[in-house]
């Protein structure tokens, strides 16, 4: 991660740490927890107690870190937020009780642990951000009227130093981003902005045309993900109730077809709605757009990551002289297709990362990119 992207992460915590009043809340629970701890028989101490913890559970749930993607979730991990922030901080601390209810002063000292390392974490990353300010080392994602950025990251184990492997790597996502931009019929091509070594990432700045198409393509392949662990969990269900080998033949046929029928039905699909280039390249760009989502398929099924952030900020503040009743319809499209891409991905990355690939496929299809470069 480099040292602009860090920055983003500590002013983002740091702005929720007080926004939220998470600090003083933590505070003032676990003081509660100490009077509580040692007079838990006296009913005042008690409901003061209940009335901390609902406080600060309330304060941990509007926590920024929950809504945050799984790539920026592990990032921040990485920074020493792992365990400490948000839901997961909330069910340390049911766990904690759950496990001591019988004995308050044990839970206390479990809790003053979490506590520490809470305070810590933010009292570093304040450090951190006053330091950076002094280096002149600023916040790097403050994006343009109309523009987003696009992130991917490459699983390090995969690529595990190998330069060839990373360049087909690159060029894949770059084969991808080509023939969307040319079915987009966009004029500003896309832009390098950042380069992350800690996790490999590489962000990609495009305007809001390009987004909305890239969102809306990867939402389309993440349902199919969704369709194929259903369809496997119930051909699961057919064989532990032993029904007819046939029935389970058939559902697992069913599954085998899928993928390939689901590719060609998004690609008809983008071409329908999004196509504003020249229709006498229709048939290559249906061949590349076909064999890029099949490429993107096998990344995302072995790990890798796609995040889009984009400036509603900007976008809101800009609509607000115009009339109520005439929203923005291509910035609400937006907003929906992104969100919906980056809650999905993050679901769909934490069921690999815990049970490994889904779709079963290779992380490299095949020794060469067929899709243009240009």
């Amino acid at each position: 991660m480099n040292a602009e992207k860090l920055a983003q992460y500590a002013e983002l915590l740091i702005q929720d740490d007080k926004e939220n009043e998470i600090s003083n809340i933590f505070e003032n629970f676990n003081n509660k927890l100490t009077t509580f701890s040692q007079n838990s028989h006296v009913p005042q101490y008690q409901t003061e107690f209940i009335t901390a913890k609902k406080e600060l559970f309330e304060a941990l749930q509007n926590s920024i870190y929950n809504s945050m993607s799984y790539l920026d979730q592990n990032n921040i991990d990485s920074m020493g937020g792992k365990n400490i922030l948000g839901l997961y901080m909330i069910q340390n601390i049911k766990q904690i009780l759950e496990q001591n209810q019988m004995t308050p002063v044990e839970a206390k000292k479990d809790i003053d642990q979490l506590w520490a390392s809470y305070s810590n974490f933010i009292r570093n990353i304040k450090q951190l951000s006053t330091s950076f300010k002094a280096l002149n080392i600023e916040n790097e994602t403050i994006l343009n009227e109309n523009e987003g950025e696009i992130a991917f990251m490459f699983p390090k184990e995969i690529i595990d130093g190998d330069l060839k492997l990373f360049y087909k790597d690159i060029n894949t996502f770059q084969c991808f981003m080509n023939v969307l931009l040319e079915i987009s019929g966009e004029n500003e091509n896309y832009k390098l902005s950042t380069i992350s070594s800690s996790n490999f990432i590489i962000y990609l700045t495009a305007t809001c045309g390009l987004i909305t198409l890239i969102a809306s393509t990867i939402n389309e392949v993440l349902k199919i993900f969704k369709s194929y662990m259903e369809i496997r969990q119930t051909c699961q269900q057919l064989k532990e109730q032993n029904f007819p080998q046939k029935v389970v033949e058939d559902s697992e046929k069913h599954l085998s077809n899928l993928l390939e029928k689901n590719i060609d039905n998004i690609t008809n699909s983008v071409l329908k709605n999004y196509q504003k280039a020249d229709r006498i390249r229709k048939n290559e760009l249906k061949n590349n757009l076909k064999i890029s989502l099949q490429k993107m398929f096998a990344k995302i099924d072995n790990g890798y990551q796609v995040n889009i952030s984009y400036n509603f900020e900007y976008s809101e503040s800009n609509n607000e002289e115009e009339s109520e009743n005439s929203p923005n319809v291509e910035i609400e499209k937006l907003k929906e297709e992104v969100q919906s891409l980056n809650n999905n991905i993050s679901n769909l990355a934490k069921e690999i990362a815990n049970n490994g690939s889904i779709l079963q496929l290779p992380a490299f299809l095949d020794e060469e990119d067929t899709t243009e470069e240009d």
